[in-house]
């Protein structure tokens, strides 16, 4: 009896390898359009405009302090429209690259902030300067807006599970 049930997972197990396997039939190698052919390139594209987006909204906060402190004078709204176009980039490269990759990659710029915090907070005396855990804080700050985000992402796409009512019962 266990004879039979292990054929049988072993068959539907070749039928799945059969079904993830790039080659045609004809033995031409070829990859079918739906094999993600493009998305590689839609995730390379995701991930640049990510960290292009995320570069932007660092420096569009640096710029609105500048503004605040009235040290900088370019024009009255620059870090705010600089804050914008890296929020769009942002948005567009997490649409490109899809949640998982957005999430990756959030985490690793908090993960990088920290690191770049800890840093400027243990050699602040060699170093000379405390721009590196300013520079730390606010690469975790975009890493944890991007974060939020980019976390129910994909949620509003697929179709949703029948709920409970109020009172427990089904809908």
């Amino acid at each position: 009896m266990g004879s039979a049930s292990n054929n049988a997972t072993v068959r539907n197990a070749e039928l799945q390898m059969q079904n993830c396997n790039p080659d045609h039939g004809d033995g031409s190698g070829k990859r079918s359009p739906a094999s993600g052919g493009s998305s590689r390139t839609q995730l390379a594209l995701g991930i640049v405009a990510m960290l292009l987006g995320s570069v932007f909204l660092l420096g569009g906060f640096v710029l609105w302090v500048g503004e605040k402190a009235d040290r900088l004078v370019i024009f009255p709204w620059a870090g705010r429209l600089t804050m914008l176009a890296g929020i769009a980039g942002l948005a567009i490269g997490a649409a490109l690259a899809g949640r998982r990759a957005a999430m990756t990659l959030s985490v690793l710029m908090v993960i990088g902030g920290i690191a770049l915090y800890a840093i400027g907070l243990a050699f602040v005396e060699r170093l000379g300067t405390r721009l590196y855990q300013a520079g730390g804080l606010l690469t975790a700050l975009v890493g944890l807006i991007a974060l939020y985000s980019s976390h129910g992402m994909d949620r509003a796409s697929q179709p949703s599970r029948p709920g409970r009512a109020e009172g427990g019962e089904r809908e």
